[in-house]
C-alpha cells in the first residue's frame, strides 16, 4: 500500500526559512566582527580620511577626534580607501587596485603593533604605535549595518510568507526568490560597507561577488514574476530564456571580462528594470477584462516603480550621470522593502479593494514629483538657469500643466460617482415615495444601475437557488450594512425600500472594483433610503391615523347630532342641535388645518358658545376668565375633545338637570388642566347608570386623552371633573 509522504505546514515552512536567513545574518554578523579593530569611526576629510570619533575602550582612545590619519605602517591612506562600495568605481583596473590595497592595508592591522601616522588640526604630524584588537566588538557595529540584515530579512520573510501560502503558484515562487536574493545581496553588502577600514581584498571581493549575485539574479526574479502573475504569460520552462541571457552577463562581470562596471553590473540592471516594466505593461492589457488581477497588478507595479526606481535613481544613476549625489547605500536599500510590502499585497489580494485608492494617490504623487524633478534637470541643463530660479519655474509649469491633468486622472480612473449629491438625495427621495412596493423595489434596482453601472444585479431572498447569490447570502445574511464580497468583484446590499437584499457584481462594466467609498456611499444611501422609508411609513400611518378619526368625529359627534335634529319634537330644539352640529363641524375643520391651537382661544370660543347656548334656555352661566392659557399651544385633540366633552355636558344640562344656573371653572394645576362643570338640577348621577349623560362617550374621550373624569352627585345638581395632562402636548411659542 503507498502512503502519502508527509508534507510540512506552512508555519513549518515559514519557520525554517526564517532560521536560514537569521543563519546568514549570524554569518555576517560574525565575519564582520572577525576583523582586527581600532576603535575609530573614520569619515572622508578634504585631505583624506579623519578620525570622527574615537571609542574609549579601543585601542585607539588616545587619538583625539578631529585628527587625519594619514597613514597605516608603511601606506600612506587615499580617498578611495574609505569608499563605501566597489561598484562606485567605474574601471575594473581601479577595482583591482582597490582591492589589492585593502589586502595591504588589512596584513599591517592584522600583525603586530601598527604605526599610525596622524596629523593633528594645525598640520604638525605625530606617529602612534598601537596594536589593534583581535575582534571587533559587536556594539561597534554601525546603525547601517543592522539596517541593511534587516531589510534583507524582512523581505526574505515577506516573500516566504506568499510562498508558503501559495507554494504552488509561479508569481509567488518567483516573489519569495526575489526576497532570497536580495538578502544575499544586502548581507555581503552590510559587511564591507560597514568596515572600519579594511578587509581582506580577497574576502572583500568574494563579497563584492555576491553582493552582484544577489542584484543580477533579483532583477531575474522580478523579470519572471511579472512574467507569471496575475497572468502566465509564457509557460514556467521558457523562463530559463531569463538567466540564459543575464548569467553569461554575470559570469562577465565577475571575472571582469566586461569592457567596465557600467556595461558589467549598471547596464543589466537598468535593462532588468525595463523589461520588468515591460512585462507589467504586457500584463495591464491582458487582464483589461479581469477588474480583480488588474488591481494586484497595479500594486504590484506602483510598489516595484517605487523600490527600483528609487533606488536607481540615487544609487545608479547618480554614478552613470552625476546628477545626484549617491544616498548612502545601506539605507537605499530601504527603498526594496516597499516592493515587498507592497508586492505581498498584490499577490495576496489583502483587502485589495481598500487599498486601491491609495494606489493611485501614491502613483499620481509620484508622477508629480518626478515632472518637477525632471523639468527642473532640464532647465537647469539646458537653459542654464541657475537651481533657484529654474526650480521656481519648475514648481509655475507643474503648478499650471499638472495638476489640472492629475485632477482629470483622478476623477477618470478613481471617482467615478456617476450622481451628484443633490441628484442622488433626489432620486433617493423619488425612489422612497414610490406608490406601490413593487414599483418602490424595481426604481431602487434602477438606482443601483445608475450609481454602480454593474454588469450584474441579483436578489437575494428566501427560496434563492443554489449558486453565487446563495452562496453570498451565506457569507453577509447577518449584515444590514453593505458588504463587499470576493475581493471587491461584488458587494451585497441588505433589504432596503421593499427590495429584497441585492447582490452587485462587476461595477462599471467590470472595468472596476468595488472599494471603500463605495462601501460608504452605498450606506449612506441605505441609510438615507431607510430614514426616507420611515418617514414614508410615519406619514401613511398619520394619514390612516387621521382619516380614522375624521370618520370617528363627524360620525360620533356630527352625525349623531344631526340625526338627532330630525327626531327633535319643536323647531326649536332642532335649532338649538343643529347650532351644536355646526359648531363641531367648525372644530373638525380647523383640526384639518392645524396639528396645534391656542389653548386660551379655543376655551374663550367654547365659553361663548356655552353662553349663547344656555341664554336661549334661560339658563345663568358662571365661567371665570381661566389665567395662563392665553397663547399656550396645545395638541388639537386636546381642544376637540374638551370642546365635544363640553358640549355633551352642557346638552345633558339641558336636557335632563331642569337646572336654572352653570358654573364653569377651567385652570392649569401641575401640567394638567382641570374642567369643573356643576350645575343645581335634579341630580341623581349614580341612580341613572353610566348610559346616562353621554358618559359613555366621555369616558371614551378621556381615554384618548390619557386623563380622568369623575362624576359625583352635587346636592343640589351634579359635579363634573376632567382631568387631563398637557406637558407633552405643546408649549408656548
Amino acid at each position: 500500500m503507498r502512503t502519502s509522504s508527509p508534507r510540512a505546514s506552512p508555519g513549518a515552512k515559514l519557520l525554517c526559512v526564517a532560521l536560514a536567513g537569521l543563519l546568514v545574518c549570524v554569518a555576517a554578523v560574525f565575519w564582520s566582527t572577525q576583523q582586527p579593530w581600532l576603535g575609530l569611526r573614520l569619515v572622508l576629510g578634504s585631505g583624506g580620511p579623519v578620525v570622527e570619533a574615537v571609542s574609549p575602550d579601543g585601542p585607539a582612545a588616545s587619538l583625539a577626534p578631529g585628527a587625519a590619519l594619514r597613514s597605516v605602517g608603511p601606506i600612506a591612506l587615499e580617498a578611495d580607501d574609505l569608499i563605501e562600495e566597489p561598484d562606485f568605481f567605474r574601471y575594473y583596473e581601479r577595482m583591482q587596485r582597490f582591492f589589492a590595497r585593502q589586502s595591504a592595508l588589512h596584513q599591517q592591522l592584522s600583525g603586530a603593533p601598527v604605526a599610525l601616522t596622524v596629523a593633528d588640526a594645525g598640520g604638525a604630524t605625530s606617529e602612534v604605535l598601537l596594536p589593534p584588537a583581535e575582534s571587533r566588538p559587536i556594539a561597534d557595529l554601525p546603525p547601517s549595518f543592522w539596517f541593511q540584515l534587516a531589510c534583507g530579512l524582512a523581505s526574505l520573510l515577506i516573500g516566504a510568507w506568499v510562498w508558503v501560502l501559495r507554494p504552488t503558484n509561479w508569481g509567488a515562487r518567483m516573489f519569495a526568490l526575489t526576497g532570497a536574493l536580495f538578502l544575499v545581496s544586502v548581507a555581503s553588502a552590510a559587511v564591507y560597507s560597514s568596515r572600519e577600514l579594511a578587509l581582506d581584498g580577497g574576502a572583500f571581493r568574494l563579497l563584492s561577488g555576491l553582493n552582484h549575485t544577489g542584484s543580477l539574479g533579483f532583477g531575474m526574479a522580478l523579470i519572471a514574476m511579472f512574467l507569471c502573475y496575475p497572468k502566465r504569460i509564457v509557460a514556467p520552462r521558457t523562463l530559463l530564456l531569463i538567466p540564459a541571457v543575464f548569467v553569461p552577463w554575470l559570469a562577465a562581470d565577475l571575472l571582469q571580462l566586461a569592457p567596465d562596471q557600467h556595461w558589467g553590473i549598471r547596464a543589466p540592471i537598468l535593462l532588468m528594470v525595463v523589461i520588468a516594466f515591460a512585462c507589467a505593461a504586457t500584463q495591464w492589457r491582458l487582464t483589461r477584462s479581469d477588474p480583480r488581477a488588474r488591481g494586484a497588478l497595479r500594486w504590484m507595479s506602483l510598489s516595484a516603480t517605487l523600490g527600483c526606481w528609487l533606488f536607481v535613481i540615487t544609487i545608479v544613476l547618480s554614478k552613470l550621470f552625476g546628477w545626484l549625489p549617491p544616498l548612502d547605500q545601506a539605507y537605499a536599500f530601504g527603498f526594496f522593502l516597499i516592493i515587498y510590502v507592497g508586492t505581498a499585497l498584490g499577490l495576496r489580494r489583502y483587502r485589495l479593494f481598500e487599498l486601491d485608492r491609495w494606489a493611485f494617490r501614491v502613483l499620481l504623487w509620484i508622477g508629480g514629483a518626478l515632472a518637477l524633478l525632471a523639468l527642473d534637470a532640464m532647465l537647469v541643463l539646458s537653459l542654464r538657469l541657475a537651481p533657484a530660479p529654474s526650480l521656481g519655474v519648475a514648481v509655475l509649469i507643474v503648478g499650471l500643466l499638472y495638476l489640472p491633468v492629475r485632477n482629470h486622472l483622478w476623477k477618470r480612473m478613481v471617482d467615478r460617482r456617476r450622481l451628484a449629491d443633490d441628484e442622488l438625495f433626489q432620486a433617493v427621495m423619488q425612489v422612497a415615495f414610490t406608490s406601490s412596493p413593487d414599483e418602490r423595489a424595481q426604481a431602487w434596482r434602477a438606482l443601483v444601475q445608475r450609481m454602480f453601472d454593474p454588469l450584474e444585479v441579483e436578489t437575494i431572498g428566501p427560496g434563492q437557488p443554489a449558486g453565487r447569490a446563495k452562496a453570498a447570502q451565506a457569507d453577509a445574511a447577518s449584515s444590514d450594512a453593505p458588504a463587499i464580497l470576493s475581493d471587491g468583484l461584488a458587494m451585497r446590499l441588505p433589504p432596503v425600500a421593499a427590495s429584497p437584499a441585492l447582490l452587485v457584481r462587476y461595477p462599471w462594466q467590470g472595468r472596476q472594483l468595488f472599494g471603500v467609498e463605495q462601501a460608504k456611499l452605498a450606506g449612506q444611501v441605505v441609510a438615507l433610503m431607510r430614514h426616507a422609508d420611515a418617514s414614508r411609513d410615519a406619514y401613511e400611518r398619520g394619514v390612516a391615523e387621521e382619516r380614522l378619526r375624521l370618520a370617528r368625529d363627524l360620525h360620533d359627534d356630527l352625525g349623531a347630532r344631526l340625526l338627532a335634529s330630525l327626531k327633535r319634537p319643536d323647531l326649536e330644539s332642532t335649532r338649538r342641535t343643529i347650532r351644536e352640529a355646526i359648531a363641531e363641524m367648525r372644530t373638525v375643520v380647523a383640526g384639518l388645518s392645524s396639528e396645534s391651537e391656542d389653548l386660551g382661544a379655543c376655551i374663550a370660543s367654547l365659553r361663548h358658545e356655552t353662553a349663547s347656548r344656555l341664554d336661549t334656555s334661560g339658563i345663568e352661566l358662571d365661567w371665570p376668565l381661566t389665567d395662563g392659557v392665553d397663547g399656550l399651544r396645545v395638541d388639537y385633540r386636546i381642544c376637540k375633545n374638551l370642546s365635544s366633552m363640553h358640549r355633551e355636558l352642557v346638552s345633558n344640562v339641558l336636557r335632563h338637570s331642569q337646572a336654572d344656573r352653570l358654573a364653569v371653572s377651567i385652570e392649569l394645576k401641575d401640567g394638567r388642566l382641570v374642567s369643573r362643570i356643576r350645575d343645581n338640577g335634579v341630580g341623581g348621577v349614580e341612580a341613572q347608570g353610566d348610559g346616562s349623560f353621554g358618559l359613555r362617550n366621555l369616558r371614551r374621550r378621556i381615554d384618548e386623552l390619557q386623563g380622568s373624569v369623575s362624576v359625583r352627585d352635587a346636592a343640589p345638581g351634579t359635579l363634573v371633573e376632567i382631568e387631563v395632562p398637557i406637558a407633552t402636548a405643546g408649549g408656548r411659542p
